[in-house]
């Protein structure tokens, strides 16, 4: 990343705004959103996975 000069005068912040309904700010949270979906993608799996279990048992089995 590039530098800023010693007299700039942006300000430039990793903290949270403090401004009152600013929603938050979302680019440090990269890896949480993806984390997240990953997370999403493997309880549907699972849940499939579950489906299909239940439905290839015999009725039966079903019944137990």
């Amino acid at each position: 990343m590039g530098e800023y000069e010693p007299d700039d005068s942006r300000i430039v912040t990793q903290v949270p705004s403090e401004a009152p309904g600013e929603p938050p700010r979302t680019g440090p949270r990269e890896d949480q959103a993806r984390a997240e979906a990953r997370r999403d993608e493997e309880d549907e799996e699972a849940t499939t996975r579950r489906a299909l279990d239940r439905a290839a048992r015999s009725p039966e089995q079903r019944r137990s």
